[in-house]
């Protein structure tokens, strides 16, 4: 990580905490949430999997405070991240968010990327939007960003389109579907997603099972990856996913060039 992007990164994160002490304390009504993700998937001949984790903590106020942190392995080599969001519901039917992010890897000679970033989300009975823009650092340097739209036909189901752009690529249209179910007394979802990579016209996949905990144990899906019904699920952006993405491409760029 560069002296200019850690900076950045430390100095958001710590405004994005400074912000839940001015805004509101814990909230002692509404418990803490979160969710821990088993996730896989692949860039033409690289693959990957990763263990990640969500802690939501809700405030008296307006605002949560989201946590994420991966742990797993690209193309063999160890991978790893934190991030922090805070959200604020503007509106029963909508949020804004902050995110601040950091991510490395050993593959393709060590990799390192942060964000640095704005969410914004719509929540209707049957569909959501959700978006996503800021600037990206160290891997791929400069803007990013990515557009869902997803659609509930149940309680316990979720498709979804969306389009997602980094500096180094002409963007990835992506589709998926999450079924949410219960099992005893957690509640779980198996999801699946795959992308379509326009600059090299490949294929891009991505596979897991998801186990929530806190007030999060009802049989009733996310609107969108990362972007959950209701507050008690947290209305987050997923950026391991992004992060992993990102990497196994320029990680497949990265072999082929031994090749040649």
């Amino acid at each position: 990580m560069s002296n200019s992007s850690k900076s950045s990164w430390l100095l958001v994160s710590t405004s994005l905490v400074s912000v839940l002490s001015l805004t509101g304390q814990v909230s002692a009504q509404e418990a803490m949430s979160g969710s821990v993700s088993l996730s896989g998937g692949a860039y033409e001949d690289v693959e990957y999997k990763y263990l990640s984790g969500t802690l939501i903590m809700p405030t008296d106020g307006a605002l949560s405070l989201q946590f994420d942190g991966v742990v797993g392995r690209l193309d063999g080599e160890v991978t790893s991240g934190l991030g922090i969001q805070a959200i604020w519901e503007t509106s029963a039917d909508s949020s804004f968010g902050l995110l601040a992010d950091a991510f490395r890897s050993d593959a393709a000679g060590d990799l390192e990327q942060q964000h640095l970033g704005l969410t914004g989300g719509y929540y209707a009975d049957t569909v959501a939007m959700f978006g996503v823009i800021g600037q990206q650092y160290g891997l791929n340097e400069g803007t990013f960003g990515s557009v869902t739209a997803t659609y509930l036909p149940t309680d316990d189901l979720s498709i979804w389109l969306g389009y997602e752009f980094q500096p180094d690529s002409d963007g990835m249209t992506r589709v998926g579907i999450d079924k949410r179910f219960l099992v005893g007394g957690s509640s779980m979802s198996l999801f699946a997603d795959a992308g379509y990579v326009h600059e090299t016209e490949s294929w891009s996949s991505n596979f897991g099972m998801r186990i929530y905990f806190g007030d999060t144990r009802r049989a009733e899906v996310s609107r969108g990856p990362g972007t959950p019904r209701e507050r008690t699920f947290g209305r987050g952006f997923n950026p391991g996913r992004l992060f992993f993405r990102a990497a196994a491409r320029q990680t497949q760029y990265f072999n082929d060039s031994l090749v040649e």
